[in-house]
């Protein structure tokens, strides 16, 4: 999670070192780290996805809601999305290859295999697009929860995105 975190650079790793030993005179551990970069945790992540997939615009909304109720950087919880709709896009696309890309322990993997059997390649490709431009819009925006809450709507309901993606995701499904 830090050198995820730190986007492959050491002196951000080391800075985030820093903190986290700030926070704590114990070990440093998952928990921590989730909890003190405001990052969310695997299983959010996962429901946030199955949500999407299932279209249930209610419960990724109020997802959201829960996420930023606990202090959670909405940023982050973008971040986090995007990656995992990566890591699902991956599993789909590549199959059991995908395990050794990935570097999973084994339930994630699985949990991940579950999970793209009710998608389509399609859909994950447009969730991946969906999510990076709104982890781009995020940045400058004053409002990054719209962001994030405009990102969960088009990708639950492709039919009110009114990108070239979502009017593909449309007609696939007719």
């Amino acid at each position: 999670q830090i050198v995820r975190n730190a986007d492959g650079s050491v002196r951000d790793a080391e800075s985030i070192l820093d903190q986290l030993s700030a926070y704590t005179d114990g070990p440093i551990d998952r928990d921590l780290v989730t909890s003190v970069l405001g990052l969310v945790d695997d299983d959010t992540a996962a429901a946030f996805a199955e949500a999407t997939i299932t279209r249930d615009v209610a419960t990724t909304l109020r997802l959201a809601q829960e996420a930023t109720a606990a202090g959670k950087d909405v940023r982050q919880v973008l971040r986090t999305l995007l990656e995992h709709f990566r890591d699902l896009l991956l599993v789909k696309t590549c199959g059991p290859a995908a395990a050794e890309i990935l570097d999973a322990p084994q339930e994630r993997f699985a949990r991940l295999q579950a999970q793209v059997e009710g998608s389509s390649t399609s859909d994950l490709l447009r969730a991946v697009r969906v999510l990076n431009d709104a982890v781009n819009d995020a940045r400058w925006s004053t409002q990054p929860r719209l962001a994030l809450e405009v990102a969960l709507i088009r990708l639950a309901r492709p039919e009110m995105d009114p990108s070239t993606e979502g009017l593909l995701a449309r007609i696939e499904r007719l």
